[in-house]
């Protein structure tokens, strides 16, 4: 959040390079065909035994 409103916050390495209030302006620091969302998944444990 920022100024009330969310932002969309791009980082390179770990460093903040800025913070959009919409789509368009982080076209502007990025391409969005390159973009992906990294979702660390939980490995997996069955609670049922065969």
């Amino acid at each position: 959040m920022r100024a009330g409103q969310q932002v969309l916050r791009i980082r390179r390495h770990g460093w903040i390079v800025a913070d959009c209030f919409s789509v368009e302006a982080v076209a502007m620091h990025v391409d969005l065909a390159e973009l992906c969302e990294v979702v660390d998944f939980m490995a997996r444990t069955s609670s049922h035994h065969r």
